[in-house]
């Protein structure tokens, strides 16, 4: 008797594995498809099953009904709702991402449970006695066939939820990074950047870029079966966010109109001076101190061009973030025709030495 039920187990315990593995793949299933996904798979196979219909016989039918109902059968995962919430000006998701992996840790281990609790064939069962068989809680249920089912499915689960948690977490981190919009002081910052008008501007590009997290009509994200939900910190994270883009705005604008400003005003001098001075003049002194004059100017033509397209750029970002340009405000084109009139200048001159030495 006992060598019998001893082989029959073996052979249910064969069966079971299958539905551990089949179980595992239907959680799967259900763990990485969201909504739409599910809509577009069943919406699919409506269309491919009666498209086949016809060509399929009486036995196929009957065989397709009972797959069917078989994959009816799988599990209900419950959707998780975490909320991104700020109390006292700091940023926190609640609950935390910890709780989502325990609650699918659990459902995933429930939906196992099926098969593994069931009660293992006892051979005593069958014998007539008062025997008593010391048993181990394990060795009478089928909690062991975790570890016997063949292929990695049960490794790949675990690596689903890790990843759904790793995905979730990269995502609950952009909004925690809007906590340094309480916690940073403006004055530090533009301390950090200092009177280096492009990293002013990259900073201006950066902080446009980075409003498109939070900045439109949805008030969730969904990950499949977890939802994160920052409806309440979305408008006052973009009521902070704007009040910092409005000061760096400002800051940066006035930096750089001073900039042109003075830039304008050194180019015009350069400009004068040169019109004002000649390689002709009878004094050798005169000659000398002239030619020198324009090389230092040609080595600073390299930094004035850089500066040149740094206006133009900075003024092309101000105008699509919508400053407020102040009315004696100089504009690129005249900074772009004094910078023309400089060139040109500047080029005759360098001929003219260049004749000269030549002679």
């Amino acid at each position: 008797m006992e060598q019998w039920v001893a082989q029959l187990d073996a052979k249910v315990e064969a069966v079971l594995v299958g539905r551990l593995q089949q179980a595992i793949n239907a959680w799967m299933l259900e763990y990485q498809r969201d909504d739409h996904e599910e809509g577009l798979i069943e919406a699919r196979d409506a269309a491919a099953h009666g498209k086949n219909k016809k060509r399929r016989t009486n036995r196929e039918i009957e065989r397709a009904s009972a797959l069917t109902k078989a994959n009816e059968v799988k599990p209900v995962l419950k959707v998780l709702v975490h909320e991104i919430r700020i109390k006292n000006q700091v940023m926190y998701l609640d609950p935390p991402v910890e709780q989502a992996r325990v609650s699918w840790y659990t459902q995933l281990h429930e939906w196992l449970s099926v098969v593994c609790t069931l009660a293992r064939i006892q051979s005593s069962r069958y014998e007539i006695g008062l025997a008593v068989h010391q048993d181990n809680a394990e060795d009478l249920t089928y909690s062991d066939l975790l570890t016997k089912i063949p292929d990695d499915s049960l490794s790949k689960a675990y690596g689903s939820i890790e990843l759904k948690v790793t995905q979730v977490k990269e995502y609950v981190d952009i909004w925690l990074q809007y906590q340094s919009l309480w916690d940073l002081e403006s004055q530090y910052i533009f301390t950090l950047l200092g009177d280096d008008l492009a990293k002013w501007q990259q900073l201006l590009l950066e902080i446009k870029k980075a409003r498109t997290t939070f900045d439109n009509s949805e008030t969730e994200q969904s990950f499949g079966p977890v939802v994160i939900d920052y409806e309440q910190v979305q408008s006052k994270v973009n009521a902070k966010y704007d009040s910092w883009q409005r000061e760096v705005l400002n800051r940066f604008g006035n930096m750089m109109g001073t900039s042109m400003k003075e830039f304008h005003s050194a180019v015009s001098k350069a400009r004068y001076d040169l019109e004002l001075h000649s390689v002709d003049s009878n004094a050798t002194g005169e000659a000398v101190t002239f030619i020198t004059f324009v090389q230092d100017l040609k080595r600073k033509v390299s930094k004035w061009e850089q500066d040149v397209e740094l206006f133009r750029n900075g003024q092309k970002t101000l105008e699509r973030q919508r400053f407020q340009f102040p009315n004696d405000w100089l504009y690129c084109d005249q900074i772009d025709g004094e910078w023309s009139a400089f060139n040109e200048i500047l080029g005759r001159k360098n001929n003219a030495i260049q004749d000269q030495i030549g002679k």
